[in-house]
Parts: C-alpha cells; structure tokens; sequence
C-alpha cells in the first residue's frame, strides 16, 4: 500500500513538473510584443480588412475609423523602423489611404484629413 502511494505521488509530481515547464515554455510565445513591427503589420491589416468589411456594409463611421487605425499602426512603423517591409507597409499604406479618401469622397463619413506622412518609396 505505501509503495502504491508513494508511485500515485511521484506520478502526480512528474505531471506537474511537465505542465509547468510547458506553460513556462509557451509563455513566451503567448507575450508578443505590441511594438514589434510584425505585430503592428498585423494588427494594420486586421484594422484595414474590418475597416473594408463595415465600408462594403455601410458602416462609414466605423469603416473610416478602422482605416485611420491602420494608417496609425503603419506610420508608426516607418518611423520607428524605415527599413521594415517598405514594399508591404507602402502598399498597406496606399489602399488604406485609398478608403479613407472614398468615405470622405462620398461624404459619408467625417472628413477631418488623414495622417499625412510620406509613404515609403516602394520603387526604392
């Protein structure tokens, strides 16, 4: 019986000691950092495509305030690190300044001028 006990406890223990290195280990993968630029790229285009999807279903208000999201997320890349994805971000940055200016063209949405800042030179 005690030597049942003691295998039942070393089991457990076992088992515990793997979950908690697993979880230590996934830890880090779970922590991104919100300032990385690939995080930013991908928080930019999950804004752009929520900010087309309320655009195609009317919602200009919304719509515009998504693409301004994405503008953000995309200037503060290039300023923080010009040199990442310059073709991607200047690309990111031409459609989504190309649905702020439809929802001001059409007058659906408040018209308050974008973020202005040069694009990287995708031809650079």
């Amino acid at each position: 019986m005690k030597k049942q006990m003691i295998s039942t406890l070393r089991f457990a223990a076992t088992g515990l000691l793997i979950a908690v290195v697993t979880l230590a280990a996934c830890s880090q993968l779970w922590a991104a950092d919100p300032a990385d630029p690939a995080e930013q790229l991908l928080s930019a285009y999950q804004a752009y495509q929520q900010a087309y999807k309320e655009e195609c279903e009317g919602n200009s208000t919304e719509a515009l305030k998504n693409y301004r999201v994405a503008e953000s997320l995309l200037v503060d890349i290039t300023t923080k690190d010009p040199e990442y994805q310059k073709l991607v971000i200047g690309y990111r940055l031409k459609k989504t300044r190309e649905g702020v200016a439809r929802l001001q063209a059409s007058g659906g949405a408040d018209s308050s001028p974008s973020i202005h800042r040069p694009a990287a030179n995708p031809g650079a």
